[in-house]
Parts: structure tokens; C-alpha cells; sequence
């Protein structure tokens, strides 16, 4: 029950950064098509951040009694 309502109210943040993870992957690979590596290579290191910040939001979500 808890987690459920824990879920309702934080899920949020964690679907955002999933969505701004899944733009950056399509950009991402728009920049490696037109071989702009520079480009590719920024977003692939925020990709990398973005994805850390979501482990440990997922980490941190549990619940502690």
C-alpha cells in the first residue's frame, strides 16, 4: 500500500528522465549518422549521466522500514 502511494506520487520524475534518455538516444544516433562524432559523443556522456541519476532514483525509491 505504501509503496503504491509512493509510486502515485514520485513515478513522475523517474518517467521523465526515462523519456529525456529515450530524445537523447534518438539524437544521439542523428549525430553518429551525419558523422558528427563531437555531437554524438556529448550526448552519449549525458545519456551516461542521465542513466546513473535514474539507478539511483530506482535505488533510492525502495521503501525502509
Amino acid at each position: 500500500m505504501l509503496r503504491y502511494i509512493y509510486n502515485l506520487l514520485f513515478s513522475n520524475q523517474e518517467k521523465k528522465i526515462a523519456a529525456q534518455i529515450k530524445k537523447k538516444h534518438k539524437q544521439a544516433i542523428d549525430f553518429q549518422r551525419n558523422g558528427n562524432i563531437m555531437g554524438y559523443s556529448v550526448l552519449m556522456n549525458e545519456i551516461a549521466n542521465l542513466e546513473d541519476e535514474l539507478t539511483r532514483l530506482k535505488d533510492d525509491s525502495g521503501i525502509r522500514c
